[in-house]
């Protein structure tokens, strides 16, 4: 797989540099086989950066894009696990953790904590951000420990109280790293099915990656007809237009 996108990549960057290159240089009136020599050179000059980008950029978008479906999956588990379950399973993790102490589940003012030499942790997800009420549950909650909320999103009222009162919170995101980090994420997620890949739209269709060949072929046609009319200029900007293009699809479409 790398090395097939190695060479597309290759391919591609020489391709859109050494064919706007070699019709221009004939455009300016160089020899043929001074305009290959330069167009080729660039080429070369131009394609070994251009694919340590987009490997780059590739590798970047691809964890990203995993680490957000992942975190999605992740809160979408426990928004429909039970409050005992999600108090559990951060029991487990924090006992992991706890090097001195004991690390409990309990309840306090009607809702499931983990309690840590530290802190007691509210485990608050569900399919909504959890609300001021909620947030006024856990100031009620009699602990002389550090107060922290665990939960996907967090209402304006409930962020203010917890800010107000000195209660920590870890969103979405911060539960996500924390439990990538300390090697815990769920391996069987409920509802995996929610997340098989849906149809594709229509504007992801059209600027797909894999359209970035058909530009690049009708910029490459354009661009070749230039050397044969005796209306070069505008054959050259057209066809420039289609590699541009073809090179803006295959940097930021859809895949």
């Amino acid at each position: 797989m790398k090395k097939s996108a190695f060479i597309s990549d290759i391919l591609f960057a020489f391709a859109v540099t050494f064919i706007p290159a070699l019709c221009l240089f004939r455009y300016l009136r160089i020899p043929l086989s001074a305009s290959l020599l330069f167009a080729a050179a660039a080429g070369i000059l131009v394609a070994l950066p251009v694919w340590f980008f987009l490997d780059r950029k590739r590798e970047n978008l691809f964890l990203k894009k995993q680490d957000e479906e992942t975190m999605e999956k992740l809160m979408l588990h426990l928004a429909l696990s039970t409050p005992r379950q999600n108090a559990e399973f951060f029991r487990r993790f924090f006992a992991a953790k706890e090097e001195n102490g004991e690390t409990k589940t309990r309840t306090a003012a009607g809702l499931y904590a983990v309690e840590t030499a530290e802190t007691f942790y509210f485990p608050l997800f569900t399919v909504r951000p959890a609300d001021g009420d909620e947030a006024a549950a856990v100031v009620r909650a009699k602990t002389q420990k550090q107060k922290c909320i665990l939960c996907g999103q967090l209402s304006p009222e409930a962020e203010k109280l917890c800010a107000r009162l000195n209660i920590q919170t870890k969103v979405a995101k911060d539960v996500y790293a924390m439990l990538k980090e300390g090697n815990a994420l769920p391996e069987h997620y409920l509802c995996e099915e929610a997340f098989a890949k849906k149809k594709k739209k229509r504007l992801k269709l059209y600027f797909a990656k894999s359209n970035s060949r058909h530009f690049l072929l009708g910029g490459i046609l354009i661009l070749l007809t230039s050397l044969i009319t005796p209306f070069p200029l505008y054959y050259l900007i057209f066809g420039s237009a289609l590699i541009l293009s073809s090179v803006f699809v295959r940097i930021f479409g859809y895949r």
